[in-house]
């Protein structure tokens, strides 16, 4: 955290920006530090990832959160909308699956989506994912009528019966578009 706090700092010392937009727990302490001003981004309950909100928000010029969240009250410093982070990139009028894309990657339909997470975020400690042996369950009940691409953050390989998911990162909502399932225990991608 500190390593990163620092380079950040060395970012914003060279680049003077007036305004710092997003969802870095630095960008709140770095904006006071060089005089700009910060908005932070955050589609999470404090109770659920409360060292970013003890780190970010007492320094933060402008918190934004989904209207699910006014509750928090962070004062007049709080900004609330109607909907979800996820929206902000996925709103059918921002976003529009490619249909023909996930058959460009070699994905011939039908076929589903597996995602796991590493789950070393901060927030994951003490949770479990998705277990392997049952995504090997679902990949044999449904051999022969679906394919199950996994979509990992680690180098293991994937489960028995099913295969890697290996597409570029832009390039993953258009392929769970045209999936039949998408199954995660990684929070965005169940949101997307």
């Amino acid at each position: 955290l500190v390593q990163r706090e620092l380079r950040f700092y060395r970012v914003v010392r060279r680049f003077r920006p007036h305004v710092l937009l997003g969802t870095s727990v630095h960008a709140a302490r770095a904006s006071r530090l060089f005089g700009g001003k910060s908005v932070i981004l955050n589609e999470d309950d404090a109770a659920v990832v409360p060292l970013f909100a003890r780190i970010a928000y007492p320094w933060a010029h402008r918190i934004v959160t989904p209207d699910c969240l006014k509750h928090e009250a962070w004062g007049n410093r709080h900004r609330t909308y109607p909907g979800t982070q996820k929206l902000l990139y996925l709103h059918r009028d921002r976003f529009t699956p490619d249909p023909g894309l996930a058959l460009r990657l070699g994905l011939r339909s039908p076929f589903g989506v597996v995602r796991l997470s590493s789950l070393t975020a901060h927030h994951d400690v003490g949770q479990r994912g998705l277990d392997r042996l049952a995504v090997s369950d679902l990949a044999a009940r449904l051999a022969g009528r679906v394919d199950v691409f996994v979509s990992t953050e680690t180098a293991d390989p994937p489960p028995e019966g099913t295969k890697a998911l290996s597409v570029p990162p832009e390039t993953v909502h258009h392929v769970m578009a045209s999936a039949r399932f998408v199954l995660s225990d990684s929070q965005s991608m169940t949101a997307e």
